[in-house]
């Protein structure tokens, strides 16, 4: 097969990286990022919560209820972005230390030195 190479590529040092070149699934990849920003969703409710003053809320709506649907737009942006950065990421090179470590599993399993 034959690689084409352009402006952008080294010879011998770039390789081209294929779609899955550590072996994570488009789903492995989207669902390890979103994840990742998933604790900063809950922050985010949590900080609504906590610092809201109850006069600030408007009537008909509970404190708790604001503060859940206060994360409704922060998730649906995190996911579109995971979508779009699990898609591209590979197709542009670009790497995660967490998402790309090939022996994650194995460092849970064994204890510290």
């Amino acid at each position: 097969m034959a690689i084409s190479r352009n402006a952008f590529c080294t010879l011998g040092i770039d390789e081209p990286m294929s779609l899955t070149a550590n072996g994570l699934s488009f789903g492995k990849r989207f669902g390890v990022a979103l994840l990742l920003g998933v604790p900063g969703i809950v922050a985010l409710v949590g900080y609504i919560y906590f610092t809201t003053p109850v006069s600030a809320v408007p009537s008909g709506l509970s404190l708790p209820l604001l503060a859940v649907l206060s994360a409704v737009n922060p998730l649906l942006l995190l996911g579109v972005a995971c979508l779009f950065g699990a898609y591209a990421a590979p197709r542009v090179g670009l790497q995660s230390y967490v998402i790309d470590r090939k022996d994650w599993r194995r460092d849970l399993a064994t204890p510290p030195e």
